[in-house]
């Protein structure tokens, strides 16, 4: 009787020992499988990320590019605009340096 008690404790760690190999194995397969979807969902997550980043900086680009030949155009109306109302006194000024220089110097050749 102790023979068969003996085998039977045997033979139950065998099978407990092959259970916990199974579960071991099992529970790596498990671990193994749930890095993987992490590492997937960081990279997925990653990229998500560096698209916005490149989109929100194409958008940006584009509405300061848009931005600054607003101002350049304003800039060159405003500088239009500054010439065109000094033209008058520009020729005031030259005709009056023209005049003084005259009457310096007159027609003498230097």
């Amino acid at each position: 009787m102790s023979l068969n008690v003996a085998d039977e404790i045997r033979l139950a760690e065998e099978k407990a020992k092959q259970v916990l190999l199974t579960a071991k194995a099992e529970a790596a397969k498990i671990l193994a499988e749930a890095r993987a979807s992490a590492e997937r969902t960081i990279q997925e997550t990653k990229q998500q990320s560096h698209r916005k980043l490149m989109e929100e900086t194409r958008r940006l680009e584009a509405e300061a590019e848009a931005k600054a030949e607003e101002m350049l155009a304003e800039g060159r109306r405003e500088a239009t605009s500054f010439v065109d109302s000094c033209q008058a006194q520009v020729k005031t000024v030259a005709a009056w340096i023209g005049d003084e220089v005259m009457k310096r110097y007159g027609n003498s050749p230097v």
